[in-house]
């Protein structure tokens, strides 16, 4: 699997430079347009997902969206490939978990063969027990331990795996795991009612994977909060076309507006191929960020990031966060250099992430000189200048992708920021320091 395999030739610690991309000859700061931006993971990995079950695999062998991959979206692609086209045993998934949750299902209504998944010691570490349970209760045939997650052998079903009712706390740690459930959903025998909590965390994503399913033809609905799928299929051409318009990630752009949110960087970012109608929950940045400064304008071929200020950036900025939790480590840092005191509630669920990411920004932050406080579901900060702290000052991201691209806001703030293992970041954004050295930031060895 060669575009999976690191640009990087060690993990070794690298400095974040800065120099201002000013154009020599006209001494003006131009516009940036970053090339790199990916398509969503979570678009991809979803209709991926659909192209398998709609027996359309060649769609997903001939694909060609190399260079706006990632990772995760390259692990989804090549394990539907071996699920559906060879005898292999043991599927390699990496740290991704939305790819492991979602092949679970996939394999458990349809592998025939014994089927084993390859991932970290982390990824065994996060919660999959309701998934599996609830595909049990489906009729999967599935031997799993809690105590040895990564040896959990999908077997072929016995039968037709069947309908039934989840209950909504199915979802209360990861609503992966009922989007997982609903993919399968329209393959069942008979229909599938699962229950959403009405303070159902990351609620986005299940929308997400919801009109997916509708768009590729399956007979699904929602009311009283019950989301029900009938035995159904997917349409082909309804799912080629959902592959030939992928979305770019919105979560992704966070790290652009974060950057241009600092007044030391540039004011001005172009993201191609970024549109106004989007079903990724994450497009609220295009709101949130006004609150820090940063308007974003819609065009017909993408997207104009641009500083343009905001006097109440010194206010509280105080918000549930549960249906945008990856947004949370570009507001954490954004909020940090800005001296902007905040309150994120509800993202406990951060503590299941590739990291546990509450514990890995506290670090983060005292590591830079900041005293933030996580109590209950809550982290906070109420604006107290950071201690003065001595270069070098290394920061381990606990190979967590958006530990390490938040942390690059930084790089306008403070000298003497080493990054360790940058090569994290290729997990949702391949191309991310050849984007960031677009803005003028640049990883040096020593």
């Amino acid at each position: 699997m060669n575009r999976i395999s690191s640009q990087f030739d060690s993990p070794s610690p690298k400095r974040l430079c800065y120099t201002s991309p000013i154009d020599p000859q006209t001494g003006r700061l131009e516009t940036v347009r970053l090339e790199h931006v990916p398509y969503s993971k979570s678009y991809m990995i979803r209709v991926f997902a659909l192209a398998f079950l709609s027996g359309s695999s060649d769609l997903i062998e001939v694909w060609r969206g190399e260079s706006k991959s990632c990772q995760d979206i390259d692990y989804m692609r090549e394990a539907l490939l071996a699920l559906g086209d060879t005898d292999a045993k043991h599927i390699p998934v990496g740290s991704a978990g939305a790819v492991w949750r979602f092949l679970t299902a996939i394999a458990a209504l349809s592998t025939d063969r014994p089927i084993l998944f390859k991932g970290t010691s982390r990824l065994f570490a996060r919660p999959i027990d309701p998934l599996i349970e609830s595909l049990q209760l489906l009729g999967a045939n599935i031997d799993f331990d809690t105590t040895r997650v990564e040896q959990t052998t999908i077997f072929p079903p016995t039968s037709r795996l069947h309908g039934g009712e989840i209950a909504s706390e199915v979802g209360e740690n990861s609503s992966q795991f009922l989007s997982a459930l609903m993919l399968i959903a329209p393959y069942l025998s008979s229909p599938l009612k699962i229950h959403i909590h009405k303070d159902q965390r990351s609620k986005p994503y299940i929308n997400l994977t919801y009109s997916l399913i509708e768009k590729a033809g399956a007979k699904i609905s929602e009311e009283r909060g019950i989301i029900t799928i009938e035995p159904s299929q997917y349409d082909r051409a309804k799912v080629e076309q959902l592959l030939l318009h992928p979305e770019t990630d919105w979560t992704a752009v966070s790290y652009p507006m974060g950057w241009c949110a600092i007044p030391e960087a540039p004011q001005s970012i172009f993201i191609p191929n970024c549109y106004r109608e989007s079903l990724q929950g994450d497009i609220v940045l295009s709101k949130v960020m006004e609150s820090f400064g940063v308007r974003t304008r819609f065009f017909p071929t993408g997207i104009l990031i641009e500083r343009v200020g905001n006097d109440k950036i010194d206010r509280l900025y105080d918000q549930d966060l549960s249906d945008n939790i990856d947004l949370v480590p570009t507001l954490f840092t954004t909020c940090l250099a800005l001296g902007r005191p905040f309150r994120f509630r509800r993202i406990g669920a951060l503590r299941y992430k590739e990291s546990d990411r509450i514990s890995s920004l506290i670090e983060m932050a005292n590591r830079l000189g900041y005293q933030v406080i996580f109590e209950g579901e809550e982290l906070r900060w109420d604006g107290t200048p950071p201690s003065p702290m001595n270069s070098p000052i290394t920061i381990n991201p606990h190979e967590d992708h958006r530990i390490a691209m938040a942390l690059t806001v930084f790089t306008f703030k403070k000298e003497g920021i080493y990054l360790e293992d940058p090569s994290v970041v290729e997990k949702s954004y391949t191309h991310f320091w050849e984007d960031a050295k677009s803005v003028g930031i640049t990883l040096v060895d020593n």
